[in-house]
């Protein structure tokens, strides 16, 4: 018999997209499934919606919380979790049919190594077009752990929370997600746990869909606490990848995750963004830095970081200047 999969999602205010969510992993061609759906103390109907599909569908039992973030969620998901591999899935995102199978198969019953597939972006409408492009990264070719970090790192591209499929014997080695995070908890979380593997397999022919513009997500809006927190993952996961291999490739590829905090939130939070100039200098002494897409990193290397930036503000306000 095929091992048990235990999918867990945490859930807040998401009546909307609950019920496509749920039908995404109970239609799964693996079929040896359990389903944690953990109601993070929703204001709608959220818990309701579940609840009513858990009197049909055997697979699923959900669990109502009070509001403690997603990753209280996810962690009490684990807890209540008997499977044998771990499938998060955030409740407006979806799974594609053969997502779970697809991974099953390539991890060929191992506990040692972790599995990822592409993802597509859709819309905030209720269901996935049929078939949105598809989402391709430089880590897609890589299976070695940490290179495989230090890919996504360099190219400062992201990987969907649920295109993972990992063991239960990594989850408890890497420990459980961190809850004091409020924003990059899953870059965070994967990049402890990828560590923790013997390989990345790369599932082609697997998919999930990631639903962009919900605004209950955690992702979607910045404040000044997401921003400190923000930057206490990116030291989080700067430690652990020092820890696991200290080389200059490393310490380079770190320093662009405070690059691109400064990037995204110049001019705002100036002690914050200050902090991270900090912790970027510590990583990376040179200051010969450049981030983000072609015409910001060429204008980074004309006339410097920092200089780059000031240009950018500028050009920003006379654009809206002008409007």
């Amino acid at each position: 018999m095929a091992e048990l999969v235990s999918v867990i999602i945490p859930a807040f205010n998401s009546e909307r997209w609950i019920g496509d969510c749920i039908a995404s992993v109970t239609e799964q061609t693996h079929e040896n499934l359990e389903i944690v759906c953990v109601d993070d103390g929703s204001q709608d109907a959220t818990f309701e919606v579940a609840h009513a599909i858990a009197e049909n569908e055997k697979r699923l039992t959900v669990i109502q919380s009070t509001n403690q973030g997603a990753c209280r969620a996810r962690n009490i998901g684990i807890e209540k979790s008997n499977g044998k591999y771990l499938q998060f899935l955030d409740a407006d995102d979806l799974l594609g049919k053969n997502k779970i199978k697809s991974q099953m198969s390539l991890l060929n019953g191992t506990q040692l190594d972790v599995a990822t597939c592409p993802y597509s972006v859709f819309d905030d409408s209720t269901t996935a077009p049929a078939p949105p492009p598809v989402v391709k990264t430089p880590m897609d070719e890589q299976t070695d752990p940490f290179e495989w970090m230090l890919a996504k790192l360099e190219s400062g591209r992201m990987n969907q929370t649920a295109c993972w499929l990992i063991p239960q014997q990594i989850a408890m080695a890497a420990g459980p997600w961190n809850e004091t995070l409020r924003v990059n908890q899953d870059g965070e979380y994967f990049c402890r746990s990828i560590l923790k593997s013997r390989r990345v397999a790369f599932a082609r022919n697997a998919r999930v869909y990631y639903r962009r513009a919900n605004p209950t997500s955690i992702s979607r809006s910045m404040n000044r606490e997401k921003a400190e927190s923000q930057i206490e993952s990116y030291k989080l996961c700067s430690k652990t990848l020092i820890d696991a291999c200290d080389s200059s490739r490393t310490r380079s590829a770190c320093t662009k995750m405070f690059l691109s905090f400064l990037s995204q939130h110049y001019p705002e939070y100036p002690d914050l963004l200050r902090h991270a100039r900090t912790e970027a200098r510590k990583l990376s002494a040179s200051g010969k830095w450049f981030v983000g897409g072609s015409n910001f990193s060429l204008l980074c290397k004309l006339t410097g970081f920092d200089q780059a930036l000031i240009l950018r503000d500028g050009a920003r306000k006379l654009r809206r200047k002008w409007r």
